[in-house]
């Protein structure tokens, strides 16, 4: 850049230079003041000199502005490339906002399922101490047979007589003892 602008500063300074003392008719004056033919070869060969100097400066000039054009255009492909690439890490950053909202969404209801399993899982440890509980008294079950004012011995089978008077085999019947459950509750 700073080549440019310095190739450019010398070629308007040697335009002011030359139409300051340089007409129309300046090089034919040039040419013109020779003394002799040799004179008007070295003038014209100076001349020649000065426009392949001029031709070589705005050359280097040109290829300088054309260097600077497709540097420009690298640059402006670039920050399209880096614009491209910051919009694609905006959609990824959006994209992982949404993934991260859905994740915490199904961390809560899984949440909501383990504290209703971790109730459901207490219940059922209580019932099952409770039925352990029950079936350990049920182990300590006594027996004791039912007090009968009429019956002296409860042991023993009792003659009804004949419930059935038209059975014709009068055996008397025996009923059996009626027996009381009782647990004992343990503390």
């Amino acid at each position: 850049m700073e080549d440019i602008k310095g190739l450019e500063e010398d070629i308007k300074a040697y335009m002011v230079k030359s139409q300051s003392t340089m007409r129309v008719n300046g090089y034919i004056e040039f040419l013109m003041g020779a003394t002799d033919f040799s004179d008007i070869i070295r003038r014209v060969e100076g001349l020649n000199a000065i426009k392949r100097s001029n031709e070589k400066m705005i050359d280097a000039f040109k290829v300088q502005q054309l260097k600077l054009q497709e540097d420009r255009a690298l640059i402006e492909n670039e920050k399209f490339a880096i614009e491209l690439n910051k919009k694609a890490i905006e959609s990824e950053r959006e994209l992982a906002k949404a993934y991260e909202a859905e994740i915490q969404y199904v961390y809560a209801k899984l949440s909501e399922q383990k504290d209703i399993l971790d109730v459901a899982d207490a219940q059922v440890q209580s019932e099952i101490t409770i039925s352990n509980d029950l079936a350990s008294q049920i182990g300590d079950l006594v027996l004791v047979p039912k007090p009968d004012p009429e019956k002296p011995d409860p042991g023993k089978p009792v003659d009804l007589g004949d419930p059935d008077p038209g059975n014709p085999d009068p055996g008397p019947e025996k009923v059996l003892p009626t027996y009381i459950i009782l647990f004992r509750v343990r503390h």
